[in-house]
Order: structure tokens, then sequence, then C-alpha cells
């Protein structure tokens, strides 16, 4: 797919473009890269217009600007679709649209002349609707967004705030891209609390949606290194890569993989202990409590300490001291309130977690709340009646701590568990006797891979791979999934039997897609790299793919490791033998194992 940038319009295909019927001559557009901060390449470009001034004069009547606005997309998709062929295999292209875009009688046309002619695949192309134009009253546009889905093409959330991120509004509209504004995360905490909170929703955004999540305006390297701290992979912004006429990947500066994104940010909590277990017993008054009540309770205690205003031992609000001192200071507030109920001051939506709710599920929902009531207790109950309080202090350093542990284990380039978090692992199964499904990730020629581009390309092959398992775990399997790095390229996944295919499905069939934008275009060509193999041999050797072996195991505390290593080494092996990327259960029966399902599969 190669294009003369200076002939664009020259030759047939945007001739007939250029031809169609538009209300407007075709505006200029630039093409602002989205890097892959873990793979080192450009991955997505943003088409805008660079001016539509000159456009506005007397085109449109000035009582319908979203006509206005429509015809401009359409004339910029048709420009920007003339440079499609410059895309990179699994390069894409973002268009912000108006919403009125997808009803304009040329828009259809215009794409689906564009995509014959050129040819293009949908996959190619991202349509991106800002954030605050998705708003529940439009059940039209949201579904003209779905049916663009199953057609190929994909879906961005455009400029998304802290609502946007919610996880309801995410369900329900299932982007493929989120493109974030970057004031949501450049906001400067008066210490590590917000940043901490903020690491655990953005990894659990990456690891349960399988959306990709992305931020703009990275225009420094002080704003590169922040991003990468919170986990963040796909950015963009100057200190990424400058805007270009056409989409290209030399615009990448070669000191960008000294940036890339550390596999040990924002770790996965899948072993977050219950919230229950840090609850403390805090200061409580009944519902009918006078505030100069209160205020004898809170006597010589520091500004963040709280009251829990219960009834029948149900919590029904909270006061925070620093809160109740806001109100007494205030002109006549001693006059006002003191007297009064705590009830008329209290907060009435306090925020409530059951003893039993997941650690890094509280802090997403603390991460949540507005900002006057970010620092506010967080209420603990059991069965519906007060248990106890835990401060955000307390939260953060249980968090901390949940970290330290996951990492004294981790492996050091993916952050995924280790050796002995995995025995751990594998201990916890036979000790609850449970059906689990071991899966084998192996890649396929990486050695090759690695002696050809060097060990820092095969650093980032790994951890894409690790990310990718994370991302299609995400999207198939239940959160008690278990991901773990043997070593080396050898990764384990312990799942729920039911979901184990469609996990492996996915991953054989995203990692075909997604492993050549890992080698230079002639070798993708011709489908090989020259190499020695192990005694020294010149051979030709295939682009790397990935194996994956399904054990069906049911543990009991008598199941010989043995037998089961044994199991899973032959299963491996004989996914390996398998061309290209491929995936094998084993079916057969033997003491400990279970033969509910047996399949094969390749990509």
């Amino acid at each position: 797919m190669t294009l003369n940038p200076e002939n664009l319009l020259q030759n047939k295909t945007t001739r007939r473009i250029a031809a169609s019927q538009t209300p407007f001559p075709l505006p200029d557009v630039d093409f602002y890269p989205i890097a892959d901060m873990v793979q080192g390449q450009i991955s997505v470009w943003e088409v805008r217009r660079l001016s539509a001034h000159a456009l506005h004069e007397n085109r449109v009547r000035p009582d319908a600007p979203w006509r206005l606005e429509s015809s401009l997309d359409v004339a910029c998709l048709q420009k920007a679709l003339a440079a499609a062929p410059r895309l990179p295999e699994n390069g894409q292209l973002l268009f912000l649209l108006h919403p009125a875009s997808f009803d304009h009688p040329d828009f259809a046309r215009h794409l689906a002349q564009g995509m014959e002619d050129l040819p293009l695949d949908p996959r190619h192309l991202l349509f991106a609707v800002r954030s605050r134009d998705l708003a529940p009253r439009s059940p039209g546009l949201f579904s003209t967004l779905r049916a663009l889905t199953p057609r190929g093409f994909g879906f961005c959330l455009y400029g998304a705030d802290a609502k946007a991120l919610s996880p309801s509004f995410l369900l329900q509209i299932r982007p493929n891209l989120i493109l974030a504004d970057p004031n949501l995360f450049t906001q400067k905490p008066r210490n590590g609390e917000e940043t901490a909170l903020l690491s655990a929703m953005i990894s659990d955004i990456c690891r349960r949606l399988g959306s990709r999540l992305a931020v703009s305006g990275v225009h420094r390297a002080e704003d590169l290194h922040h991003f990468l701290n919170l986990g963040i992979r796909f950015m963009q912004g100057e200190a990424i890569a400058a805007p270009s006429p056409f989409p290209s990947q030399d615009l990448l500066p070669r000191s960008l993989p000294d940036f890339q994104l550390s596999a040990s940010a924002s770790p996965s909590l899948r072993t977050c202990p219950q919230v229950g277990n840090l609850a403390r017993r805090g200061l409580t008054a009944s519902i009918s409590d006078t505030v100069q009540q209160i205020v004898k309770k809170l006597e010589n205690r520091p500004p963040t300490e709280s009251v829990c205003l219960l009834e029948e031992n149900r919590p029904v609000g909270l006061l925070m001291r620093y809160h109740l001192d806001r109100h007494l200071s205030s002109p006549y507030g001693n006059a006002l309130f003191l007297k009064k109920s705590a009830s008329r001051i209290m907060d009435r939506e306090p925020m409530i977690r059951d003893a039993g709710t997941p650690l890094d599920e509280v802090a997403r929902a603390a991460m949540a709340r507005p900002a006057e009531r970010l620092y506010d207790d967080i209420l603990i109950t059991q069965k519906g009646l007060y248990a106890g309080a835990l401060s955000v202090r307390g939260l953060l350093e249980a968090l901390s701590q949940v970290q330290v542990e996951m990492a004294k284990g981790a492996n050091p380039l993916t952050g995924l568990p280790g050796n002995t978090a995995i025995e751990e692992r594998m201990g916890f199964y036979r000790e609850t006797c449970a059906q689990i499904s071991l899966i084998y990730a192996d890649l396929d020629h990486f050695k090759a891979f690695n002696d050809t581009f060097g060990f820092e390309a095969g650093d980032r092959m790994l951890l894409f791979t690790a990310n990718l398992i994370r991302e299609t775990a995400a999207r198939c399997c239940g959160q008690d999934t278990f991901i773990g790095h043997v070593g080396g390229d050898d990764f384990v996944i312990f799942t729920r039997p039911e979901e184990a295919e469609s996990f492996a499905k996915t991953l054989t069939e995203t990692f075909a897609h997604e492993i050549c934008g890992f080698y230079p275009e002639d070798i993708r060509c011709q489908g090989f790299v020259q190499a020695k193999d192990r005694e020294g041999n010149p051979k030709k050797f295939p682009l790397v793919s990935i194996s994956l072996g399904i054990v069906d195991c049911h543990f009991h505390p008598g199941l010989d490791p043995r037998i089961l290593s044994q199991r899973v080494a032959q299963i491996k092996n004989y996914a390996k033998s398998r061309k290209g990327n491929a995936w094998v259960r084993d079916r057969r029966e033997t003491p400990g194992f279970s033969s509910l399902f047996s399949d094969t599969g390749a990509a």
C-alpha cells in the first residue's frame, strides 16, 4: 500500500472521489499520530481539518450549523480516504464526526464508494463521537454505532471525561478506543492519593473492558512520564510524534523506546483482599443527635475524623470533621446549626460498601466521587449493618501493600506473577478441589526474532504478549482468572473450563493479526526471517506465532504435580507442531483430569 504524497489527487480513485457532488471543495487535512508505547510504533492516525473558515461563507443557512458540520465531515472523509493506501497493515484512521454526519445523505454513499474503490478493509477505520454527544437521549446514535461494529468498523469515544469513564456508560457503548481528556489525568494532587486511586481505575478499565485507552495532549516529556506511570499504553501529542499531511511511521522519534511503557505500572489487583478486613470501628451517633452532640464527640480529634450517623445500626449518613467545621465557621454558623439535628448537614449519600467487596473495586468507586468528597471516609457494612469505616489513607496503604506483595514474585519485565505465585495458586486449587482449565502459552520462533532484531525488540514482543493475554482474559474470562509468567516466552493462564476455548480462539486470532506490526514491510511480505538455528546453521524461520495447550483438571490434595506437568508439556508440544497460531485442548482422560471438552483451532 504505497502512494506518492505529492500525487495523492492524481490517481484514479481520488479523482472519482473528488468529482462527487459535495457542497464544499475538499478541505486540507492533517494526520495526528497515536502511538503504541509498548510496540514503539504508530497505530492510529486522527484526521483533522486544517481550517474550515473559508468554507463557511454562504454555504448553509445560519440557523442550521449542524448541516455545515456534517457536510464538512463528509468532505473531510473523502479527502482522508485518498490517503488510506499509505496505512500500514495494522494502521487505522480515526474520524471525529458530528452526530448529524451519520445521517447525512452523502455520508454512506461516499464511505461505500471509497471502501470499494481503494479497496479498504473496514477494520482500518475508526469513527469517533465526543462523549458529550453520546447522551442517553440519543438512542438513534447508539443504534447507528452498534450497527457499524458488525460490519468491521471501529468506534472511538472521544474526549472522555470522568463521567464518560463510568463502568455503566462504557458497558453500554463498548468502544474499541477511548481517547481520554488529558485534564482527567494532569490535575496536580497535593499528595499521591489521587494518582494511586487513578492508577487502580485505569488498570481495571484496560483489563476488564478490553478497549484501548489513549490520552491526547502529551506535549512535554514530564507529561509522557506521568501517563506512563499511570499505565496508559496509547498516547498522542507533540512529545510522541508531530502531525503530517499523510500517515507515516517515520515521524516517530528514535528516542521513543527510552520512554516505553513499564509493564510493572498499574499491576492487576486480582488478589486484592476484601475491604472488610481493613475496617476500623469509628465514631458513631444516632440520626437524632444534634450538631452540638457531634461536636463533643469530635473534640480533640484530627480534622480528618468522621462520625457515622446510624438508624437502627444501619448507616444513613456521614459527617466529616472538616465539613462540620466549614458549616460552623460560616456567618452565624453556631446559631444556625448547633442545636439542630445533625441530619441537616450530614452527607446523605456517603460511599457505603459491603465487607466482602474487593479492595480494588472500592478504590475505583472512591476515585469516581466528586472532588469535594474525594477524601471522605468509606463506610463498611456487614449484611446491611454498620461494621466500621475506612479512611482514604488506609485504603492507599492497603493498595500499596498489595502491590508490594505482588511485585515480590512478579516477572521483572511483564509484572505478571512468577513461579512462586503460580505454585501458590495451584496449591490453593488443590486445597479447594477446584475444576480449572490450565492454558499454557508459548511463542514459536521467538529466538529467531530475538537474534534478528535484538533483545530490546524481543522484550517489546514479550510485553505485548503479556498485555494481549491480559486484555483477552478481561474480554473472555471471569475476574477469578489467574495469569502467570513462567519465564522467557512461556505463560500460564488458569480459568474456568467453559471460558478456555473462547479465550484461546480470541488470543490466537488477535495475535496473528497484530504480530505483523513487529516486522518491516519486506519481511512481512516474504513471510520469514533468515537466522541461525541452535546448531549455528542458517535457516528460514516463519514469523512469530503463539501456541496454546489447554488441560482441564479437577484439582484435589492428592494430585501429583508431576503428572500435570507431563500432560501440559505433551499438549503444548502438540500445539507447537501445528503450523501458525494454534490452540489444542486435551481430550484424554487420566485420574484427576476431566475431558468435558475437546477441540483444536488455528488462526
